[in-house]
């Protein structure tokens, strides 16, 4: 039994962040995938004690109240051009903020893949080395049922530490600790959305057929930062698969809200007023000809902690402070959510009923050429567009 009842939320509203497992007092809360490929949570309703524990903590329920933005910078790592930095999705400012916390003796919660790469999750690291699988846009949500307690843990060990996710994650940790210790620092980013895993599952068997892989890149760089690439590259090192980052299947489907889970189209973390210290974004509007080639992050200040984090890594970094007035009107993800896709709930439909080409057909913005009802409206448009061409001819 799901038990949505117990958590006095309803499925579309769940963030899948998990912390309702880790408060839960009996362990009667497990996550697991519903057939759509997302992380929802299972109650044991006979270990059920009723205690309210997880409706108290859940970050759907409780808004965790933000801070709205202090400063904004631009810019990135003064040896972006290192091969190691190139690992980076933009500007590898998160890496240098990782380096300061391991360099401080703390620990780095960021989201790394398994290793066949069909999920991610959040892993704890205590050297760099272990931050490197960190790097990189991940478009599919992280397992995080345990992390909590193992920040908790590390936190009362006198450590600090960075933890880093998306928006409803910090919120989760934040009211799992119910009182934010000095030793916690917490980095999110403007948010998009979290992808289907079932989709990203079935793209990747598409592709690889099964074949051993080596590295799964949503955003690598490829030379050049505003072309990025996705990449899945083999056990040989041989890419499999090189595509613009957007431009089919997975890609599309993430970029154009189709995929995404319900409750990231009503995300109330979606704001100016952020949950963490810092937060990260590409930077693609502000860019110098170095930057387009190399990579650029937004960097926005929201605390005084925040700021002192920032003040560690400036020395290593390139960085060039904004107007707040130039931004934020830009950043769509810090007004609303993103909005679903007409055809979402159809692509999701056909996913969960295993026809993933039948899911794919619906990327292009038709119904799939298995239905008779979609071949029906193909031909009506085109009908449509002759008449309008014909017409055309009188009336120019």
């Amino acid at each position: 039994n799901i038990g949505w009842e117990k958590l006095r939320i309803t499925k579309n509203k769940c963030y899948g962040c998990a912390v309702c497992t880790d408060v839960c007092p009996q362990k009667c809360i497990t996550m697991s995938y519903d057939k759509y490929g997302f992380y929802i949570p299972i109650i044991n309703d006979d270990k059920c004690i009723h205690c309210g524990k997880c409706m108290k903590v859940c970050p759907a329920n409780n808004s965790v109240q933000g801070i709205e933005i202090d400063q904004i910078f631009k810019g990135y790592a003064n040896d972006i051009m290192s091969e190691e930095n190139q690992k980076s999705t933009s500007g590898a400012i998160f890496a240098l903020i990782a380096k300061a916390i391991i360099d401080s003796n703390g620990v780095v919660f960021g989201v790394s893949f398994d290793k066949e790469f069909k999920n991610v999750s959040h892993v704890a690291c205590f050297e760099m080395t272990q931050v490197d699988s960190c790097r990189g846009s991940k478009y599919i949500q992280s397992r995080t049922q345990g992390v909590y307690k193992q920040v908790d843990e590390q936190l009362k060990q006198g450590k600090i530490v960075l933890f880093s996710g998306t928006p409803c994650q910090i919120a989760a940790l934040k009211s799992y600790l119910k009182v934010v210790p000095d030793n916690l620092f917490t980095v999110d980013f403007v948010c998009h959305g979290v992808g289907s895993t079932k989709f990203y599952q079935d793209y990747l068997k598409s592709v690889t057929k099964d074949a051993c892989i080596s590295h799964v890149g949503f955003r690598d760089k490829c030379g050049f930062y505003l072309k990025s690439t996705f990449r899945i590259i083999d056990s040989d090192n041989t890419p499999i698969t090189e595509h613009l980052s957007y431009e089919k299947n997975f890609g599309k489907a993430f970029a154009n809200n189709m995929i995404s889970r319900e409750s990231c189209g009503e995300c109330k973390y979606a704001t100016v007023e952020r949950v963490a210290d810092i937060s990260l974004a590409d930077n693609i509007l502000f860019v110098t000809e170095k930057e387009k080639q190399y990579g650029s992050s937004l960097v926005f200040i929201n605390t005084q902690k925040g700021l002192d984090l920032f003040e560690l890594i400036k020395p290593n970094a390139c960085m060039e402070q904004l107007n707040k007035v130039d931004v934020i009107p830009k950043i769509m993800h810090l007004k609303h959510p993103s909005i679903p896709h007409k055809h979402r709930k159809k692509l999701l439909n056909a996913l969960a009923k295993g026809n993933y080409e039948k899911a794919v057909g619906y990327i292009s913005g038709y119904e799939p050429k298995s239905t008779i009802y979609g071949r029906l409206k193909r031909k009506i448009k085109r009908v449509k567009r002759r008449i309008k061409k014909f017409l055309g001819k009188f009336f120019d």
